[in-house]
């Protein structure tokens, strides 16, 4: 089950700066047009140490994943990590993410702002692409209140507990090969249920 750890503690464990107040952060350059919409999502088992990232778009397009070796927040910043990346492969010029973890955008905002910090810790590594991969595009994330009833921030946090429980369940690599097509079915659904769910909407 997704754990969840305070902000202010998860940001202390890795020597960055508090800034929990911040409910979201713009990087790169403002730009006119339509932007795509993302939320992405971490999620952690504290009891077995597994953890998982995803994210996915208003278009139905998304990306899971295992987080080697990670806590709460490596997940969550591992999903925005991902996120960010794929709007600068796909070359798409604005973005909206949306993200329940203030933990990660103040991780963000700091490296951002040039705050010193050192790279030794993964969250500062994670924080730093971010920032690299959103250079000349137009990318604000943008906290939401998680379990709250927003669509797609309820599918992004379906999409990572399911890949989280698919790994922590099958502990050698035949067993998760047993499980990925059951694994990928259900990440179809989960994607396929935004053209069908009459009550979504992109966030404001």
């Amino acid at each position: 089950m997704k754990k969840k750890t305070p902000a202010g503690t998860a940001l202390k464990k890795y020597g960055l700066p508090l800034g929990t107040h911040i409910l979201g952060v713009h990087l790169g350059t403002e730009l006119d047009g339509d932007a795509l919409t993302i939320a992405s999502d971490g999620s952690y088992d504290a009891n077995t140490g597994h953890a998982a990232f995803a994210w996915i778009s208003d278009d139905g397009r998304y990306r899971t994943g295992e987080v080697q070796h990670g806590d709460s927040l490596l997940a969550e910043l591992t999903a925005l990590t991902e996120a960010v990346e794929f709007i600068a492969s796909a070359d798409i010029p604005r973005a909206v993410i949306l993200i329940d973890c203030r933990a990660a955008i103040a991780a963000v905002a700091q490296v951002a702002s040039g705050a010193q910090a050192s790279r030794k810790h993964r969250p500062v590594r994670l924080a730093s692409r971010i920032v690299a991969a959103a250079e000349g595009r137009d990318v604000e994330i943008r906290w939401v209140r998680g379990h709250d009833g927003h669509t797609l921030n309820s599918l992004a946090d379906k999409l990572a507990n399911v890949e989280m429980c698919a790994r922590r369940h099958a502990v050698s690599a035949d067993g998760f090969r047993q499980v990925k097509p059951l694994l990928q079915r259900f990440r179809d659904m989960v994607a396929g249920s935004l053209s069908t769910d009459p009550g979504y909407e992109l966030a404001a």
